[in-house]
């Protein structure tokens, strides 16, 4: 789910300039970590390996309007 089609958020990331790439967002660390850089108004792309787990990641930066977008990434995958 890409976040970034609110005009707000490019506006934020854009006076910023700031990004973060940020692995296993949907629980411990890697969560706690998204939404901390996130709410410092890092533009964050907030990664996962299973989508289905990043209801709440997703609902948090909504919630907030922080400037993040969450992405399927899985780091132990070659293709």
């Amino acid at each position: 789910m890409a976040l970034l089609s609110n005009n707000f958020y490019e506006r934020s990331w854009m006076r910023t300039k700031k990004a973060s790439l940020v692995t296993g967002s949907s629980t411990g660390i890697g969560f706690e970590t998204s939404i901390a850089v996130a709410r410092n108004r890092f533009y964050t792309y907030a990664t996962t390996h299973k989508l289905q787990n990043s209801d709440i990641i997703t609902e948090i930066a909504r919630r907030e309007q922080l400037p993040q977008e969450v992405l399927h990434f899985d780091v132990n995958n070659d293709n």
